[in-house]
This record gives C-alpha cells, sequence and structure tokens, in this order.
C-alpha cells in the first residue's frame, strides 16, 4: 500500500527518468557505427596416434593440448599467412597508414599481422574440441572472410608444424645415406684394385 502511493506521487518524474533513459540509449546506438561479429569453428581432433610420432593422445592431455593449439591460431605466425593469403600488404591504405603510425620503421608485415589479429578473439568450447573464432568488423562480408582466413591459414600452419619435424629427419636420414653410399662406393673401390 505506501508503495503505490509513492509511485503514484512520483510518477511524472518515473516516466521521464525512463524516457530519458533510452533517449539515451537509443542516441548512443544510432551513433556507434555498426559492428559485425562473424563465428567459425575448429574441430581439434585428439583421437588415436599421432601420424608423424605415433604417440597416442591420452585424455588429460586434451587441455593443454586445445590451449597449445589456441596459442598457434592467435600467433603471429597464423596472422603472417592470412597477410600473405589476403595481399593486404599490397594495400596502399594500410601502407600509407603503417607510414603514419610508424614512420616506416619496423617490418610492415609484422605490423599488419599484429593490426588484424585484434578484433579475432579464440576460444575453446566449454567440454569439448572445438575452438571458436570469432572475427568482429564493420562489414560484415570482411568479418566473415577473415574469421575463415584465419582458420584456413591455422589448418595450414598446425600441419606444418606437425611435418617440418619429419621432413628434418628424411633430410638427415637422406644425408647420412649418401654419405654411406659414397664409403661403401669407394670401399669396392679398393676391393676391385
Amino acid at each position: 500500500f505506501p508503495v503505490t502511493i509513492i509511485v503514484v506521487a512520483r510518477w511524472k518524474l518515473a516516466c521521464t527518468t525512463a524516457g530519458l533513459v533510452l533517449a539515451i540509449a537509443g542516441a548512443i546506438t544510432f551513433a556507434l557505427p555498426e559492428k559485425y561479429t562473424a563465428y567459425a569453428a575448429v574441430v581439434i581432433n585428439s583421437m588415436g596416434a599421432d601420424p608423424i610420432s605415433g604417440l597416442q593422445f591420452q585424455s588429460n592431455i586434451l587441455p593443454s593440448y586445445i590451449a597449445t593449439q589456441i596459442d598457434i591460431m592467435q600467433s603471429e605466425r597464423v596472422a603472417r599467412r592470412v597477410v600473405r593469403q589476403t595481399n593486404l600488404d599490397a594495400n596502399p591504405t594500410l601502407r600509407n597508414l603503417w607510414l603514419d603510425e610508424t614512420g616506416g620503421s619496423g617490418d610492415y608485415e609484422s605490423w599488419l599481422a599484429q593490426l588484424i589479429s585484434k578484433p579475432m578473439e579464440v576460444e575453446p568450447s566449454r567440454d569439448s574440441g572445438v575452438i571458436q573464432v570469432k572475427y568482429s568488423a564493420q562489414d560484415a562480408s570482411f568479418a566473415a572472410a577473415m574469421a575463415n582466413v584465419f582458420v584456413k591459414a591455422y589448418m595450414e600452419t598446425a600441419l606444418e608444424l606437425r611435418v617440418e619435424p619429419a621432413k628434418r629427419y628424411t633430410e638427415l636420414f637422406e644425408e647420412q645415406a649418401r654419405l654411406l653410399r659414397s664409403k661403401l662406393e669407394e670401399a669396392r673401390a679398393k676391393l676391385l684394385s
């Protein structure tokens, strides 16, 4: 009963305050530029054996494995690959912006990689092997394209990181095999002479 008396007595003040709050919220909404967020998902397959090392993944390793994959996704190596795949390094507007901000000092591709990485967020899904990639931009199609390019660049980089050690071992073994073949040929030549 006493609350309704207070509300009735102050109804003009309550309506004015509510109208003012709605007007301010509307003005802020219309004044801010539109922002779109695109989502892409990556499934981290940690079941079975690693094709290179042959090691079996255990379920308790999964959280650290996913954290490692998130670090790779957010790495400069992946961002540089995105810059090269999208040809952003050839954009004269971005080059002029870099020159204005840095005076031409530093690595342009590294600066671009940092610039395009800022609007990206990477989050693991709860209790699963899925990583969510979010990319925000003022253009919806640009946000979607960048989210997809980051995922593609991540997958290529992750594959490279798995295959590079095997390539190095192959090169090492091939070099050793060449040395052994040449020693064998020398020994044969000595026996025949």
